[in-house]
């Protein structure tokens, strides 16, 4: 589930072992999408918005 891998991704973070951002794609969407913990900004690679 997107939900469950956003927050290990946010928490492995926070812990100071993970990356501050990450690159899913949510299911039934083309797109991939980066999430920035930092920025707190969710940005779709595709167009740059």
């Amino acid at each position: 589930m997107i939900q469950q891998a956003i927050e290990t991704a946010f928490q492995a973070y926070s812990s100071g072992i993970g990356e501050s951002s990450v690159v899913i794609r949510f299911p039934g969407r083309p797109e991939q999408y980066e999430l920035d913990f930092v920025n707190g900004r969710q940005t779709n690679k595709s167009s740059g918005e």
